[in-house]
């Protein structure tokens, strides 16, 4: 919902809206939660049966260069120095820090020059081939991701095991466990279970345990402890699905909602009841795993 010189829209017709954009039973339901929860801390304020945007919802009524700018949901951060285009004006990215030595800067692949003007970098493609040649290429700020399920679904099968396989381990006089399910279900499993499971070696990959267990110890799966630990988790439990720049701006109704329709329980619960636990084995009977821990 954006403000539009001052006009706004009322309860019922964002209700509405939502019901009509997300057709599902809940739906007025969770977007009534939703309205009562940003009026209450301020950032809709109703004026005549109408919503405008208040308190820490202000920023967005004005649109500029900043990271309030309400066009794209996609979740960063302005950070460092704007980097403008010429022709077209438009901000194109932020660097870390301004280029010094050299006079050009690498975006995409293509050399530009670079024009200083006060906080903001104005940049031209480069369509000579005398440009500085040096190694200019800007940093961009980051954080790691959390190993998913699907990315430690893949390292089993360059390992060669099966969708199901997840083998206990003796290397080193310690035990470890090749669970490959990520780091999410392996904080739930360490949730399910607190005594089973020490520190991970491989996040999200395999995990140190502190006793021998097998498959029928998994099969004692306690639903109340897995909603405790979705709801201690909140947002995080679904980072892994990519989540844009208002995702923090949902009231406790819009993650569980968020939560309940990517099936996370569920998902969890069938990863766990399959998973194929043999006996203990020596790490030399599996020398792909071996290798991935030689590796780490």
């Amino acid at each position: 919902m954006r403000q539009n010189q001052g006009q706004g829209r009322s309860h019922a017709s964002l209700v509405a809206l939502a019901s009509e954009t997300w057709p599902c039973s809940d739906t007025p339901s969770i977007a009534e939660a939703h309205l009562r929860f940003w009026r209450n801390d301020g950032r809709l304020i109703e004026i005549r049966g109408r919503f405008h945007l208040g308190g820490a919802w202000e920023k967005f009524a004005v649109e500029g260069d900043s990271e309030h700018a309400v066009h794209s949901n996609i979740r960063s951060t302005a950070m460092g120095i704007v980097v403008r285009n010429q022709v077209i004006g438009e901000v194109i990215g932020h660097v870390a820090s301004r280029p010094e030595a050299s006079e050009t800067l690498t975006i995409a692949g293509r050399q530009h020059r670079v024009i200083r003007q006060d906080s903001t970098i104005v940049v031209v493609p480069v369509t000579d081939e005398s440009a500085d040649s040096g190694e200019d290429t800007p940093r961009y700020g980051g954080r790691k991701r959390r190993v998913s399920e699907t990315f430690a679904a893949h390292v089993r099968q360059g390992c060669g095991l099966d969708n199901t396989a997840a083998p206990l381990v003796a290397t080193l006089g310690e035990m470890i466990w090749f669970h490959f399910g990520g780091e999410l279900f392996e904080a739930a499993f360490r949730a399910q279970f607190p005594s089973l499971l020490g520190a991970p070696l491989i996040s999200g990959i395999v995990s140190r345990v502190t006793r021998e267990f097998d498959s029928s110890i998994l099969r004692s799966f306690d639903k109340y402890r897995l909603s405790r630990f979705l709801q201690s988790e909140g947002l995080r439990t679904i980072e892994d699905e990519g989540l844009g720049k208002f995702a923090d701006e949902l009231p406790t109704a819009g993650v569980e909602a968020l939560i309940s329709e990517l099936r996370v329980a569920e998902r969890f619960e069938v990863w766990l009841k399959t998973r194929n636990i043999v006996a203990v084995k020596p790490i030399r009977d599996y020398p792909t795993l071996e290798l991935l821990l030689r590796n780490r």
